[in-house]
């Protein structure tokens, strides 16, 4: 009984402030930034370069209006693209929203009505559908 009442259950621990996503990748990037962080089929990015184009991205995104409670809808196919994408609305500070783009395109403008995101990311194929 001891064991379990007061062994197991000591839940004491120092106070950790909290971490954000980007700050954890970040110190990924500091601790080995060429090693493989995204492979996606024959492309793959080390943390360094996931960090430098989701930075890029960021930067444009608060230039845009990204910030907190702002929801960016990520229409893109599964990729290294989606990877630095999350990442870059992360740093922005804002939400993100997958929309799956082989979704009917009915379906995909419901989510995105319904949503009304702030932006919606996409490549020139997946706009074209739209």
């Amino acid at each position: 009984r001891h064991r379990v009442l007061v062994e197991w259950n000591d839940t004491a621990r120092d106070d950790v402030l909290p971490v954000t996503f980007p700050q954890l990748f970040g110190a990924s990037v500091e601790r080995d930034p060429d090693a493989v962080a995204v492979v996606s089929g024959e492309e793959s990015l080390s943390y360094r370069e996931t960090d430098e184009r989701a930075n890029r991205l960021a930067r444009v995104l608060t230039d845009a209006g990204v910030g907190p409670e702002r929801l960016v809808a990520l229409l893109l196919p599964r990729s290294a693209d989606m990877i630095v994408a999350q990442l870059a609305v992360l740093k922005a500070g804002g939400a993100y929203l997958p929309v799956d783009p082989d979704y009917p395109v009915e379906r995909i403008a419901y989510i995105l009505d319904d949503a009304t995101p702030a932006l919606v990311l996409s490549t020139e194929e997946t706009a074209e559908r739209l």
